[in-house]
């Protein structure tokens, strides 16, 4: 459900999959509507404020129910930060095209 709810916030956010699977509650202010992203994970380098409209929030309810006490908004089902979906996977070869007329 964290993977699901985490595609959803990127969606409707408007951010980097990083950032969102890095997200921690402490960074969300609900009375604001906002969320601010330290600097250390701004591709840029510099702080950088979202505002959150009413569909981020009700997929932020949602994923209360998700806490495990690591502090992550969308935990692995370890408690643990969620992965890149391409970490650790290469890139399969595209298959050339048969030369001849060599057809199976």
């Amino acid at each position: 459900m964290g993977i699901r709810l985490c595609l959803e916030f990127v969606a409707l956010a408007a951010t980097r999959s990083g950032e969102a699977r890095r997200a921690r509650w402490p960074e969300i202010d609900r009375d604001r509507a906002t969320w601010t992203v330290p600097a250390e994970r701004m591709k840029g380098g510099r702080k950088h404020r979202v505002r959150l409209s009413t569909g981020v929030l009700a997929v932020l309810e949602q994923a209360q129910e998700l806490e495990k006490g690591s502090g992550l908004i969308f935990p692995s089902f370890k408690g643990l930060e969620l992965r890149s979906p391409q970490k650790g996977r290469e890139v399969a070869p595209v298959p050339q095209p048969l030369q001849g007329g060599d057809a199976p």
